[in-house]
């Protein structure tokens, strides 16, 4: 009895995983055989972003530091666009700041363009989707290339509360295809 449930399992799995794939098999034939089988090819969502260099901040007063601006490119494979999400090793909450050897910081503001409009970042927090992605090359090496621009602002009023020194942070971009 058991063998006859076994068999009866193996030839219905058998029956069942031959009809999920549409591929067909050739017979034996004098004049040639013919089969056919279908190929698929599953693209994931794909984003990446490139062309980002170091910005060195100078002041010698008490203006503010504004539109100090790193041009970069962002390639996307989805019609949808991508999300952008600035992080900072020193943030606070949703500030971004510079911060010296010591205990003194400097909030900063960071402000997204992709083309399009500015976007104003808070720290750690996803964007809405941008538009304006690159979709042939990955470094923009196609057409005018850059295509978003990172600006960063530093106010002068900022500048007056801390001591001199030298102030740095690292400010992590990360791009991801919207879900």
């Amino acid at each position: 009895m058991k063998n006859r449930i076994l068999i009866a399992v193996i030839a219905a799995l058998g029956t069942f995983s031959a009809g999920i794939f549409a591929a067909t098999q050739g017979s034996v034939d004098e004049t040639g055989s013919t089969g056919t089988l279908d190929i698929t090819l599953t693209v994931d969502p794909l984003v990446m972003v490139s062309g980002l260099s170091d910005i060195t901040l100078q002041t010698v007063n008490d203006d503010d530091l504004q539109g100090v601006v790193n041009t970069v490119c962002v390639y996307s494979n989805t019609s949808s666009g991508y999300l952008v999400t600035a992080s900072s090793a020193n943030e606070t909450g949703t500030t971004f700041r510079l911060k010296d050897g010591g205990t003194n910081y400097i909030p900063y503001t960071v402000t997204w363009n992709d083309d399009n409009d500015d976007l104003a970042l808070d720290e750690g927090v996803q964007s809405e989707a941008q538009t304006n992605a690159n979709s042939t090359t990955t470094d923009c090496s196609s057409g005018d290339g850059s295509n978003a621009s990172i600006t960063v602002d530093v106010t002068g009023a900022n500048i007056l509360l801390v001591p001199s020194g030298t102030y740095t942070d690292t400010l992590t971009i990360i791009v991801a295809p919207p879900s």
